[in-house]
């Protein structure tokens, strides 16, 4: 073989009258005259297996010239290196040379075997007999290499392969390789791997073995593979091939643990805490998507969550099937939070797959609190002047349970006699709902209960105790032991006379219910008391004839209280009893006259008229003498005198008649009538009589007139008796410079005074005396007025988002009785402060949009609300996330596209968005996530990596190897990412691809003398809408091989041949035929002359 060019040449000589050889051989100098070798060492080859007489062969000239001697003779004979006696030496002469040629033997059973021994030094002698002279003997050393010959198959070891591969193996992983070998050298021990049946699933590298895999593995589908793979080798043979062994291999396809398990939990009512009994709170059920081992579940756990062991995880009655049981009483109050507890589930697997959930186990509060008072005893004084609605005090209790276990009530239980108290139930303020009287009770002490509002068959309840102890005041008038006193008292009683007690007591204490007495008439009277016993006696002489018959005492009781005195006043009569101290006088004394014999039967005779200045005396008349015969008859009541009966003519003419007036107890002095009895009469009259006036009327007329007028002075103070003192004339009046609306602000701090209410009173003492109070509107109990300052003030702290103004009914009442008030309503706005952030709609935005989206499109609005007012509740918005994606409408809170957006460069943007208040001061904020996942479109075509493929192959390749795997990609979404390769020309049906993993494997023969580059396009085509194309252009040079087995062969080592001298130039000397047993061009001889004496005198046709 010439050089690496893979033709073959073979030499033969030529002798043409002289000497020549038409062989590819060096030019050797001038023969020696010693007969010597060309060479100290020869090197020549042989094949292996070569039959008997099979010559070798050398690119050396190999013997010895006898130039100087052609009768000498040379024979050649190998004496060392051959112990199998393999080979034999022969001479052959040529011209003036001998050559040196090595044979095998004949009939010997040792077939040549390069495996065995691959050379062999040959020692051979050269005996040279010239003419008449000595034997000469030369040596020389002829190393002979046994040429490989394509004799043995490739071997694999083992012949049996075995292996498991997981179905989630990538494509183009190497997951096997076999091995085979050859002991032949050269092409001959080189072979290529292929299968023996098509395959897409797998490829396996020609020269290394590597099996890889070019379709995704699916247990399901396939879980094992037979396959056959061909060791053959590159040798060449007469027939065309090379020598192949076969090997099984065996892929059994491993469920891959594809899925990890699945937790699916389901959960029960919220567990109640303190359950004094285990249970259930979660079933869980896990599965498995896998099959087989892999899709076994091997087991729950928790492995976060349960460090103090409250929970532990049993197996349920169905396969695969977990509960959560709850082992120890669970707390809320410990952990408001509850419990996140992390489960994790594993499969049996090989690796074992695991996953892993949070269960949140939500408490459900138990009312298992009470609700609990800040003081156990709380203990207060209070006023008895506080009015109705004067707070008292503010009792606070909390409940550590949630909800409405937590919502607390407050409510008065016991000790609340006649309702003095009230309480707000939803503040716990306790206010005044009566009039206190320290004197009808000095303190109290209420139970005021907090109870929950928790189901009415569970509410829970703790109670404190409250002692109110009433401050005394002067609230009490004096008030009369007995309010209907009278005395009578009889005239003529000398001063100092006793005529009465009078008591007063007064329920308030010290010196507000000491008490003393005093008169209070306006006109003088003839009595006096004393301050401190309460005793009335006279102060001078009585007489019931000059002096009023009646007094109206006014005596009045005062107590010593500050900073009034309280005062009663009431009327006692006190009546003069008349004593019978006036005798009647007569008014007519000294009476006489004439009497007619004939007055008739009753006829009056004279009135008999007495006064008694005593009244309501009755004066009563009798004869004393005088009317011994019964001639007259005396009324004593009108004190008239008739006649009896007729006067008899023997009656004395003289009568003189002894008459006197009685009031029962005295006598008033006798008058006489002394009347002469006539036969006639007095003109017309019977009887005629004259008296002496005595004056008595005039003077009773006078003294009457007079008592007429005492009596009616003291009636007139009676009838005009005003007690000033008690009398509670005027009404409160509100100053009107106090504001009617107050603003502020819902931070001020409790105790600031937002007012002063002045009311002013014209009455004196108590009944002038004001206290304030706030009647009505103070709802949540966030305000308090002095009783007597009047400063309204904040009582507990403000809350504008809870009540944005109240309006309180401010009354001022003075402490008369009754008492007499005035309010005035007042409007309180519960200004703004900024005391709240502002508060998403919600925790996170989310928004899906297509990524060609518009630019300036809306994506989403975000929405944040602040309760404050004012600026403090305005919201602007911004983003904080640094992009020029998005951007943010600073009112609305609209977010828009202000770039175009590409899934491939960004699939999602997180988005920090910011709600700021725009308080000037103290500006609040809060933030928000917005996630923006941008829907993909097929707006990518596919892209090969390398853009264009550039390949060489051996033209020997078996059919099935894998000369290329085609990459490209998509970076689209689900069908618009999905890629199937094809080839679009230039592969002459001597190529294919693999559609769905881009693997170009050979299917045709390929011939370098045929074709030695094909240019290939290959389309990427994705399955997105629309389709995207892409293609590449793939470029295989055929790498020839030499396919040239035989060397052409001559059928003698030497041809001769002659020719005349001064023959024309042209002239045909000798044909020479060399054959070739190749086909095609490999077997095309060519010749020509390489070599050799006449080289440059005869030229050869090459054809």
């Amino acid at each position: 073989m010439e050089g690496n060019t893979g033709v073959l040449r073979i030499c033969a000589i030529v002798f043409v009258t002289v000497l020549c050889r038409l062989a590819v051989c060096q030019r050797t100098p001038s023969p020696p005259g010693d007969f010597r070798f060309t060479r100290k060492e020869y090197n020549a080859t042989i094949m292996e297996n070569s039959q008997a007489k099979t010559y070798v062969k050398s690119r050396q000239k190999m013997g010895i010239y006898i130039t100087s001697d052609l009768s000498a003779s040379v024979k050649y004979s190998i004496v060392d290196g051959d112990p199998l006696q393999l080979f034999k030496a022969e001479q052959h002469l040529v011209g003036d040379f001998f050559f040196l040629r090595i044979r095998t033997k004949g009939g010997n059973t040792y077939v040549l075997n390069r495996e065995v021994t691959d050379s062999y030094k040959l020692r051979v002698k050269a005996e040279v007999r010239k003419t008449n002279s000595r034997k000469l003997e030369f040596w020389v050393d002829v190393f002979l290499a046994v040429q490989d010959m394509n004799d043995l198959r490739p071997l694999f070891s083992p012949t049996s392969y075995y292996i498991s591969v997981s179905e989630d193996t990538q494509i183009r992983s190497s997951i096997a390789q076999v091995t085979a070998t050859d002991a032949d050298i050269g092409t001959n021990g080189e072979f290529y791997y292929s299968f023996s049946q098509e395959t897409d699933t797998f490829a396996i590298h020609p020269a290394s073995g590597v099996v890889s895999l070019t379709r995704q593995l699916d247990y399901n589908q396939t879980p094992r593979y037979e396959l056959t793979i061909i060791a053959e080798d590159r040798g060449l043979h007469p027939g065309g091939s090379g020598f192949s062994s076969t090997s099984r291999l065996q892929i059994t396809v491993v469920q891959d643990n594809l899925h990890a398990p699945e937790i699916l939990v389901r959960t029960l009512p919220m567990v109640v805490e303190h359950n004094a009994e285990p249970l259930t709170y979660a079933v869980i059920t896990v599965s498995d998507k896998d099959s087989g081992r892999n899709g076994n579940i091997q087991g729950l756990e928790i492995i976060k969550g349960n460090e103090d062991g409250k929970f532990e995880i049993q197996t349920g009655s169905k396969q695969n099937e977990f509960a959560i049981k709850v082992l120890q009483t669970l707390d809320r109050e410990t952990t408001p939070n509850g419990y996140n507890l992390t489960l994790r589930a594993s499969d049996k697997g090989q690796p074992p797959k695991f996953s892993e959930k949070v269960l949140f186990v939500q408490l459900m509060d138990t009312n298992d609190h009470a609700p609990v008072f800040s003081q156990t005893r709380y203990e207060v004084t209070v006023s008895e002047f506080a009015p109705v609605n004067t707070p008292v005090v503010m009792v606070q209790a909390t409940d550590p349970d949630t909800g409405r276990n937590a919502e607390i009530v407050y409510d008065i239980q016991r000790g609340n006699n006649k309702l003095r108290f009230g309480i707000n139930s939803r503040t716990g303020l306790i206010y005044t709902k009566g009039e206190l009287h320290r004197e009808e009770r000095a303190s109290y002490e209420l139970i005021v209960v907090a109870t929950d509002r928790a189901n009415p068959s569970n509410r829970k309840r703790n109670s404190a105790v409250v002692v109110i102890n009433i401050e005394d005041a002067n609230d009490h008038d004096p008030v009369f032991n007995d309010s209907k006193l009278s005395a009578n008292i009889n005239e003529n009683e000398k001063a100092g006379t006793w005529v009465l007690e009078v008591s007063a007591y007064d329920l308030d204490a010290g010196e507000n219910g000491y008490l003393t007495y005093s008169l209070a008439n306006v006109n003088p009277v003839p009595f006096e008391i004393d301050h401190f016993n309460g005793w009335i006696t006279t102060t001078k002489e009585l007489d019931y004839e000059m002096m009023p018959q009646k007094y109206m005492l006014r005596v009045r009781a005062s107590d010593w209280g500050s900073p009034y005195r309280r005062e009663t006043e009431m009327t006692i009569p006190v009546k003069l009893q008349n004593m019978n101290d006036n005798t009647p006088q007569f008014e007519k004394v000294k009476c006489e006259g004439t009497l007619s014999r004939d007055a008739p039967i009753g006829q009056r005779v004279h009135t008999l008229s007495a006064i008694d200045d005593d009244p309501a005396d009755y004066v009563r008349y009798e004869i004393l003498s005088g009317n011994e015969n019964g001639l007259f008859e005396l009324n004593p009541t009108s004190g008239d005198l008739t006649l009896a009966r007729k006067i008899g003519q023997f009656e004395p003419s003289f009568i003189s008649l002894k008459v006197t007036a009685t009031d029962g107890d005295n006598q008033a002095s006798p008058v006489y009538l002394n009347m002469t009895v006539t036969n006639s009469m007095q003109g017309n009259d019977y009887i005629n009589l004259q008296c002496q006036s005595t004056g008595v009327a005039q003077e009773h007329m006078r003294k009457v007139q007079q008592k007429s007028r005492i009596n009616a002075l003291e009636e007139d103070e009676t009838m005009h008796f005003s007690d000033i003192h008690t009398v509670n004339l005027h009404a409160p009046e509100i100053d009107s410079g106090i504001p009617r609306e107050i603003d502020i602000g819902e931070d001020s701090s409790v105790g600031t005074v937002l007012a002063t209410v002045n009311a002013r009173d014209s009455d004196t003492g108590y009944n002038g005396m004001v206290v304030y109070v706030i009647a009505e509107g103070n709802t949540d109990s966030c305000f308090t007025i002095g009783m007597q300052s009047g400063e309204l003030s904040i009582l507990s702290p403000l809350d504008r988002e809870r009540t944005e103004s109240y309006i309180l009914n401010i009354t001022a009442t003075d402490l008369g009785k009754p008492s007499k008030g005035a309010w005035k309503r007042i409007t309180i706005n519960v200004m703004d402060a900024n005391d709240n952030k502002p508060r998403f709609s919600q925790d996170k935005y989310e928004e899906t949009v297509d990524e060609n989206i518009d630019i300036g499109s809306t994506i989403l609005q975000v929405y944040a609300s602040d309760p404050d007012s004012g600026s403090a509740g305005a919201v602007r918005y911004s983003l904080l996330t640094g992009t020029e994606k998005f951007s943010i409408n600073e009112k609305s809170g609209v977010i828009k596209t202000t770039a175009a957006l590409d899934r491939e460069e960004a699939a999602v943007h997180s988005l920090r968005i910011q709600a700021r208040d725009q308080d000037e001061s103290y500006p609040l904020s809060s933030v928000v996530t917005v996630t923006v996942t941008l829907q993909d479109l097929n707006d990518n075509a596919p892209k090969f990596i390398p853009e264009n493929y550039k390949v060489k192959v051996r033209e020997d390749l078996p059919k099935g190897a894998v000369i290329l795997m085609l990459e490209a990609q998509d970076p689209d979404e689900g069908r618009g990412g999905e890629i199937r390769y094809s080839l679009q020309d230039g592969d002459e049906g001597k190529f294919d691809v693999d559609r769905l993993t881009g693997v170009i494997r050979l299917v045709g023969m390929l011939d370098f003398e045929d074709r030695q580059v094909y240019n290939i396009t290959a389309r990427a085509k994705d399955k997105g809408s629309p389709q995207l194309t892409s293609t590449c252009k793939i470029e295989v040079e055929v790498i020839d091989i030499n396919e040239n087995l035989y060397a052409p062969e001559f059928p003698s080592f030497v041809s001769n041949g002659t020719v005349y001298e001064n023959e024309e130039v042209g002239t045909e000397v000798l044909r020479v035929v060399a054959t070739d047993l190749d086909s095609g061009n490999d077997g095309k001889v060519v010749y020509s002359i390489r070599d050799g004496s006449g080289l440059g005198r005869f030229v050869i046709d090459d054809e």
